[in-house]
């Protein structure tokens, strides 16, 4: 009798950190919200942090399937990258929205060239994934 192959990659359980780090960039995006800002440096360092936990929570969340490293750690990374740029352009135009200021603390132009930014982002996430499944394999 044969026995089944051992898949390549098993992504395990949530680890007991994802939660309350996820709670932890809501806290820092929600008092953020409060001062008068415009520099892009904290939405884009919050959209990534908070893409990247998204990222983690969906993948953990895909426990037991077995996935090739070598392609799925790419896809991942491109997941992530893209999804700080975007993450990043809608915390911008939250912010915006929400203050209402006759002139804007963000300009649109400065959150369309955040989402210019989405498509080198997204690659520089996917090398750096193919490069972790490089590394691992």
């Amino acid at each position: 009798m044969l026995t089944p192959p051992l898949p390549m990659w098993i992504i395990p359980l949530r680890p007991k950190w994802l939660s309350p780090l996820t709670l932890l960039i809501g806290l820092v995006t929600f008092v953020w919200f409060t001062p008068e800002s415009q520099t892009a440096l904290w939405p884009t360092l919050l959209g990534v942090a908070g893409s990247g936990a998204l990222v983690a929570n969906r993948v953990y969340a895909a426990a037991g399937r077995s996935v090739r490293r070598i392609v799925a750690w790419p896809l991942i990374g491109a997941g992530w990258g893209a999804g700080g740029a975007l993450a990043a352009a809608a915390l911008m135009f939250l912010k915006t929205a929400i203050h209402a200021h006759l002139l804007p603390e963000f300009p649109p132009e400065m959150m369309l060239a955040m989402l210019a930014r989405l498509p080198s982002w997204a690659a520089a996430g996917a090398l750096i994934g193919a490069g972790a499944a490089l590394i691992r394999s």
